[in-house]
C-alpha cells in the first residue's frame, strides 16, 4: 500500500541521516548519504518533521498543491541567440528538478552586473532569453544551477576549443550537457529500484499536476499562452570535441540544491 511504501522511504532516509551523522563515516560516505537523502525528500514533499513522526500523515492534497507559491526568472544566452547546448541544458535541469518547466522568450537588451544596458557600437546588445517557471523555490535552484552550470560549460569549451558557441565549442557543450543526461538517467534507475513503482508514480503526479498549475499561474498572471514547439536542433558536427565534453560532463557532480564545478 502507498502509506506503507512512504514509510518506508521515510526509514531509509533516517537511515541515510544516521550515516551521515557516524563520527566514522568517510567524507564521501557523509555527501553521499545526504545528497541522496535530500534527493528522497524533495521528491516525495517530506520536511525534517515528516522523518521524524511515523504516524504523521505526509498525503499531499490537491489544496496543497495549489498553495504552492508560483514564480518566474530568466537566463540570458551567452552570445544573441541560445545555442543547442543551452537550450538542451534548461531541459536537464528542469527534468533534474521535475516540477519546473521553461520556454524561450524574445532578445531583449542584455544587462552588466550593475544593471546597465550593454551596447556595442553605439547599439544595445541584445540577447535571447529563456524563462524558467514554477514553485518558487525550485526555480529559484533552477536558475542557480543552470547559470553556475552554464558558466562551467563556456570556460571548459573556451579553454579546449576556443569557443563556447560555434563549431568545436558549441559541439564539445552539446557533448556536456549529454554527460550530465547520462548521469541523471543512472540516477533516476537507481532511485526506482530503491524506493518502489508505487512511490515513483505518487512523486510523478505530483510533479505533473505542479507543473499544470504553474502553467495556468502563468497564463492568468502574464497572459502567457505556451503551445508544443518544434523542438531543438541538436545536430553535432565534430564528434571529437563532443565526446571530450560527454566525458567532462560525465564527470561533473550533480546536485539538485547546488551542482560541483568540474575539477
Amino acid at each position: 500500500m502507498p502509506t506503507t511504501n512512504l514509510e518506508g522511504v521515510k526509514d531509509t532516509i533516517r537511515k541515510l541521516l544516521r550515516l551521515a551523522e557516524n563520527d566514522a563515516a568517510t567524507e564521501g560516505e557523509i555527501d553521499n548519504a545526504l545528497r541522496f537523502a535530500h534527493r528522497l525528500m524533495t521528491r516525495h514533499f517530506l520536511t525534517r518533521e515528516d522523518i521524524g513522526d511515523l504516524n504523521q500523515d505526509c498525503h499531499v492534497r490537491e489544496a496543497d498543491l495549489e498553495s504552492i507559491q508560483m514564480a518566474k526568472e530568466q537566463v540570458c544566452a551567452q552570445a544573441t541567440n541560445l545555442c543547442t547546448w543551452e537550450c538542451a541544458l534548461s531541459r536537464f535541469v528542469c527534468d533534474l528538478l521535475r516540477s519546473v518547466q521553461f520556454y524561450r522568450s524574445h532578445k531583449q537588451p542584455a544587462l552588466t552586473a550593475a544593471g546597465v544596458i550593454k551596447t556595442k557600437n553605439g547599439k544595445p546588445v541584445v540577447h535571447e532569453r529563456m524563462i524558467f517557471y514554477g514553485p518558487a523555490e525550485e526555480v529559484a535552484v533552477a536558475t542557480e544551477m543552470y547559470n553556475e552550470l552554464a558558466t562551467t560549460i563556456a570556460t571548459m569549451a573556451r579553454l579546449k576549443t576556443g569557443s563556447a558557441i560555434r563549431g568545436k565549442g558549441r559541439c564539445y557543450g552539446d557533448g556536456f550537457v549529454q554527460g550530465l543526461c547520462d548521469q541523471l538517467g543512472k540516477v533516476d534507475s537507481e532511485e526506482r529500484n530503491s524506493t518502489g513503482r508505487d512511490l515513483v508514480l505518487r512523486s510523478t503526479v505530483i510533479a505533473t499536476q505542479l507543473r499544470s498549475n504553474a502553467k495556468n499561474w502563468l497564463a492568468e498572471k502574464y497572459g502567457v499562452h505556451l503551445c508544443r514547439g518544434r523542438g531543438f536542433s541538436t545536430s553535432t558536427h565534430d564528434w571529437s570535441a563532443y565526446a571530450a565534453g560527454r566525458e567532462d560532463g560525465q564527470r561533473t557532480e550533480i546536485r539538485q540544491n547546488r551542482p560541483k564545478k568540474l575539477k
